[in-house]
């Protein structure tokens, strides 16, 4: 910030304006004259085929398995996600966060709910397999960095298979080893209306 932004220079003589030795080029403030420029949709847009979108037909694969498997709580998350996934990226990453960040994050859960259902049964071959995908999904998330980032498109595209793939492997475990699953959570969905009723 320079001594000119602030207009004090007929007040301060002695201390001389250091934009005109660098050569900075000085803007007249925003006015309806000049407003500020705005990029036009179509540069904040990523391409239908670019990869951290075709990517996310991971979970639409996924959320057609839950369906067939009779998983629908997870069937509906994982199709939100392919759907909020697409939009977040279409964006290029400046739109929907909250949304694929709320899906993601239920989706997590689950799986969280699946490991710490496998260890309470002692089943360590499957929660091996599971720790191993949750290792997998830390470090695609945490290496790809942030978005903009030199290696975020082609590791996020990696973390959308790894987790897509977890997904998966989640739904076939609850429909084999848990398939009152879904039951469980449309009672506790049918609870938690009935709790925010009587509060409204």
């Amino acid at each position: 910030m320079c001594i000119c932004a602030f207009s004090l220079q007929p007040y301060l003589p002695q201390w001389a304006c250091p934009c005109d030795d660098l050569g900075l080029r000085k803007l007249p403030p925003v006015t309806s004259s000049r407003p500020r420029r705005k990029l036009r949709p179509r540069h904040v847009k990523r391409e239908w085929q670019d990869g951290l979108i075709f990517s996310n037909l991971v979970y639409a694969v996924a959320a057609l398995i839950s369906f067939s498997c009779g998983q629908y709580f997870c069937g509906v998350l994982q199709m939100g996600a392919a759907i909020a996934s697409t939009m977040f990226h279409r964006s290029k990453e400046t739109k929907y966060l909250l949304v694929d960040a709320l899906i993601s994050g239920t989706l997590g859960v689950v799986f969280i709910f699946v490991g710490q259902h496998t260890l309470n049964n002692e089943w360590y071959g499957i929660l091996t397999i599971k720790l191993l995908q949750g290792a997998m999904c830390v470090f695609t998330w945490l290496y790809c960095g942030m978005p903009g980032g030199e290696r975020y498109d082609k590791w996020h595209q990696r973390w959308h298979y790894i987790s897509g793939a977890t997904t998966i492997s989640t739904t076939l475990f609850l429909s084999m080893y848990l398939p009152e699953f879904d039951l469980i959570m449309h009672e506790l969905i049918q609870d938690m209306v009935v709790v925010r009723s009587v509060f409204m």
